[in-house]
C-alpha cells in the first residue's frame, strides 16, 4: 500500500480544492449509492463533492471521474473542510446506521438548521434519524418497493395516472404514520 497519511493532511487537501465551493452537496459515502447519486447531481450541473474513508471505494470513484476525497466524514474537522458551513445539504449513503447517527450529530451541532438526508436500510435507523430536526429519511426498502410496484403495475397495463395516483396515496399514509417534526419530499 501507499504512505498513509494523518486525518489532519487529508483534510488540508480538501479545503484547498473546495475554498470556493458555495450552497454544494457534501455526499458521505461514495459506495454504489453514492456514486450513482453523484453522477445524477454531475450531469444537472449541481456542484458537489463524495468523503469516503475506504481506499478502494475512492479509487473506484476517482476512476468513474467523481469528486470523491479520501477522507473520514466522522470527524467534525473533515466535515468544515468539506464546506460544511457554506453547503446546502449533505447526504448520508451509509450501510452501517451508527456511523451515519454519529455523523448526523456532528452535522447538527456545527448546522443545527442544515437540511440532512439519509438513505437507510431498516426501519429502526429510519426512526432514529427521523427524531431528528431537519432530517429526511430516504428508506432503501421503501424506495424499492415503490420502484417495483411501478413497475409491476406498468406490465399490467395500468395507465400513469393510475399508478401515480397509487403510488401517491401510499407516500401519504407512510408520511401520516412518520413522528412529529419528521419531514419528506
Amino acid at each position: 500500500g501507499g504512505v498513509i497519511q494523518p486525518p489532519q493532511a487529508e483534510e488540508v487537501e480538501i479545503a484547498a480544492q473546495t475554498t470556493r465551493y458555495r450552497d454544494h452537496v457534501i455526499i458521505c459515502g461514495a459506495g454504489e449509492l453514492g456514486l450513482t447519486v453523484s453522477e445524477i447531481l454531475r450531469h444537472a450541473g449541481v456542484a458537489h463533492l463524495l468523503l469516503e474513508a475506504d481506499a478502494q471505494k475512492v479509487e473506484a470513484a476517482r476512476a468513474a471521474g467523481a469528486p470523491v476525497f479520501h477522507a473520514d466524514a466522522s470527524r467534525p474537522d473533515t466535515l468544515l473542510a468539506a464546506g460544511l458551513t457554506h453547503a446546502h445539504l449533505v447526504v448520508l449513503t451509509f450501510a452501517h446506521a451508527q456511523q451515519a447517527l454519529r455523523i448526523a450529530q456532528a452535522i447538527a451541532e456545527h448546522r443545527p438548521a442544515l437540511t440532512l438526508w439519509v438513505s437507510c436500510r431498516s426501519t429502526t435507523a429510519a426512526d432514529a434519524f427521523r427524531a431528528m430536526p431537519n432530517v429526511r429519511v430516504y428508506q432503501q426498502s421503501f424506495a424499492a418497493a415503490i420502484g417495483l410496484a411501478e413497475q409491476v403495475m406498468s406490465t399490467l397495463g395500468m395507465s400513469t395516472e393510475l399508478i401515480e395516483g397509487h403510488i401517491s396515496a401510499m407516500r401519504r399514509r407512510l408520511d401520516s404514520s412518520r413522528l412529529p417534526g419528521s419531514s419528506s419530499s
